[in-house]
């Protein structure tokens, strides 16, 4: 008589196996900054890989110290964001041909072709946080790539007639930003997409009937898309917005 474990009990037997496995993978860190690496003979907590990180930062009296900034790839998950970057252009070179998008589809690809891209964890990289919080402290295991990065003075503006760094102010909101660039005809759009530092991405209105007075961190950026209520153009511009939340290799 064949017999059979309750599914239960299957089930975790699975979680166990896996989660075993993945305490046994070797975990690697390349610090992009210093282009060294750290090697871990097993899978390894989020707050060790940091204060291994910072450790090093320090002893070259690195001053990469704005965690909302710090940026953590993996290796391994690098061809979601390719895909993402491949399915982007084809749409973007599709609204070439029409004509109520031809000029904001062209300034983008120019824009999105300046840079490289990783597949981003959007993770809480405060090392305070990752202490004190055991649920912002996962496993990891597997190849990443870890950027540090200095408070920068700035915010960068996406999808306008050419791309924009503007000085950070403090009291300033998403509208004044936009008030100031060098793109008139974007100032009447309802709409931006707010890219934070740590990688998240929000659709923010700043139009004089929907602003929601969006203060920002530096570091930021903001992408100004169509200005389109199309739900396919909207997909698209959170789409860009998400890729870049995943440049790598330049603090913007």
């Amino acid at each position: 008589m064949t017999k059979f474990l309750p599914i239960w009990l299957l089930a975790g037997l699975t979680f166990l196996h896996n989660e075993s496995a993945l305490a046994n993978s070797p975990t690697t860190v390349i610090l992009e900054n210093h282009q060294l690496m750290l090697q871990y003979n097993q899978a390894v907590r989020l707050d060790r890989i940091l204060l291994d990180a910072q450790n090093q930062d320090n002893l070259v009296q690195g001053l990469n110290t704005y965690h909302e900034g710090f940026r953590l790839f993996a290796s391994d998950k690098d061809q979601q964001a390719r895909s993402l970057l491949t399915k982007v252009k084809k749409q973007l070179n599709t609204l070439l041909h029409d004509e109520n998008y031809h000029r904001a589809a062209k300034q983008l690809l120019a824009q999105l072709r300046l840079y490289q891209y990783g597949y981003r964890e959007i993770l809480n990289l405060d090392l305070d946080a990752t202490r004190i919080k055991p649920e912002l402290n996962p496993i990891l295991a597997g190849q990443y790539r870890l950027q540090l990065t200095q408070r920068p003075d700035s915010i960068v503006l996406f999808g306008l007639s050419e791309q924009q760094k503007i000085k950070f102010k403090a009291d300033y909101t998403i509208a004044d930003y936009i008030q100031n660039s060098r793109a008139s005809h974007k100032k009447h759009h309802s709409y931006a997409w707010l890219i934070s530092p740590e990688g998240n991405v929000t659709r923010v209105g700043y139009a004089y009937w929907n602003d929601e007075s969006t203060h920002i961190k530096p570091g930021s950026a903001l992408l100004v898309g169509f200005g389109s209520n199309d739900k396919e153009i909207i997909q698209l511009e959170q789409e860009i917005a998400t890729l870049i939340s995943m440049i790598e290799g330049s603090t913007l």
